[in-house]
């Protein structure tokens, strides 16, 4: 029965291309980034030139040489040259990951709403049952809410539309770097991908490893541990964040934000304001200043881009979306405005890709 309603969903979906009506000049391997202006989407190049129009209702970033958006009441997938290799048709589409994406899709013969996973074909790969909620596969796996005997459950599949992990886990998070962080009977452990166990499940709070480190709670005690499921360090402030990115973690301490290395070590004093933390990315991090303005300071707590902006995003591709009297625009690493400001909404330039 499965494999009839993969060969019938894909007798649905392999369709020919098609291209918004529109000249795009844009090569393979060029980075974009997804704006808005008076309600349409498009996206734009690194100079700002338009390389897909602003006829799109919505509109996400390119992962894997392809992009989520939405067309008129539907979502299809459309390559850099702005043509849909997947026509609008599917109710909701995520983007690509590991050469999968998540949508749904509704067949008007038997008035039901299929959902599953395509592959960059096209192809319906995985068909998830009505009981089943995904999400995005990440290192390979798949992870998905199944209903068991104990109830609404997660686990994993794999490529194969199979569980590499049954589902056994009240609540679960994706796996990054190899690890996942998964609930069982109240409190948070972590698995590698063969369900073994790193830690016990001991923990009240738990997320994702980045840079071989992973955020733990136990009560107001908050730690950070290793793949190993080792404490490396613990931290004594206020309110910590949870993810070791680019070797920095910024923490609150009276009031005031600095940074933790990935030793736990203070390496940029607490000395700047703001109502949430911050990360660094590419080696600079958006924080507001004295006069309540964002800007970019290094990895030494020196302010290189000075505090003008009312809004500051991370750095992608040498470029950052700012915000300045109600429009976003993109500054270089030096803080130039490089891309007026302009746009009502943008996504970050996304990574370069050769698919």
């Amino acid at each position: 029965m499965k494999n009839f309603k993969l060969l019938f969903f894909n007798c649905l979906l392999c369709i020919s291309t098609w291209s918004i009506p529109y000249y795009a000049v844009a090569q393979n391997g060029q980075v974009y980034a997804a704006v808005s202006k008076a309600g349409k989407w498009g996206y734009i190049d690194t100079t700002g030139t338009v390389q897909i129009p602003f006829n799109l209702d919505n509109a996400g970033s390119f992962s894997e040489g392809l992009a989520n958006v939405k067309y008129g009441k539907y979502w299809g997938y459309i390559d850099k040259k702005g043509t849909f290799r997947f026509k609008p048709r599917f109710l909701a589409a995520n983007p690509f990951h590991d050469g999968r994406a998540l949508i749904s899709y509704f067949d008007p013969k038997d008035s039901v709403n299929y959902r599953g996973y395509i592959n960059r074909l096209g192809y319906l790969i995985i068909v998830l049952q009505n009981f089943e909620k995904g999400f995005d596969y990440n290192d390979g796996y798949g992870r998905v809410l199944s209903r068991t005997q104990a109830g609404l459950q997660y686990g994993y599949k794999d490529s194969l539309d199979s569980f590499a992990i049954k589902p056994m886990f009240d609540d679960a998070q994706d796996f990054y770097e190899g690890k996942a962080a998964v609930k069982i009977a109240g409190h948070w452990g972590f698995i590698d991908m063969k369900n073994h166990n790193i830690t016990v499940s001991q923990y009240d709070d738990a997320y994702r490893f980045e840079n071989g480190l992973a955020y733990v709670s136990q009560g107001d005690k908050v730690s950070f541990i290793n793949a190993k499921g080792e404490t490396v360090f613990k931290v004594p402030y206020e309110e910590v964040d949870v993810l070791a990115q680019d070797e920095m973690i910024s923490f609150r301490d009276k009031g005031k934000i600095g940074f933790l290395d990935i030793k736990g070590r203070v390496v940029i004093n607490p000395e700047f304001s703001g109502n949430t933390l911050t990360r660094f990315k590419d080696g600079l991090a958006p924080i507001q200043g004295d006069n309540g303005k964002y800007g970019y300071i290094n990895k030494k707590g020196k302010f290189v881009i000075q505090p003008q902006f009312d809004e500051a995003m991370f750095f992608y591709n040498n470029f950052a979306a700012v915000k300045i009297n109600g429009k976003y625009g993109f500054i270089d690493r030096k803080g130039n405005i490089v891309i007026k400001p302009e746009y009502d909404e943008v996504y970050e330039f996304e990574p370069a890709d050769l698919y």
